[in-house]
């Protein structure tokens, strides 16, 4: 196979578009990946503010301890969840 490669030429106009596009494409890939880190670390906070607000209410007897146990149960599905993303750096 590398002697069928061998003899094929390629403008270097060609493998500038090439790179470029691939260029392009990393850069594209990586500020996509940037913006899901960001957008899991904000909504991690926002969880956090929650579960803490909760946590007021039921010392202030706002919430009932059923309700607290069911909702704390899932806020911590959710910021385990959101903590994988965040720390995808």
């Amino acid at each position: 196979m590398g002697s069928i490669l061998k003899d094929i030429y390629v403008p270097e106009h060609v493998v500038t578009a090439i790179v470029d596009s691939m260029t392009a494409d990393q850069s594209r890939a990586e500020a996509q990946r940037t913006a899901q880190i960001t957008s899991a670390r904000q909504r991690l906070t926002a969880l956090r503010t929650r579960m803490d607000q909760a946590y007021e209410d039921k010392l202030d007897c706002k919430l009932d301890e059923a309700m607290w146990t069911r909702k704390m149960q899932d806020w911590r599905e959710q910021e385990i969840e959101l903590e994988g993303h965040a720390a995808a750096a």
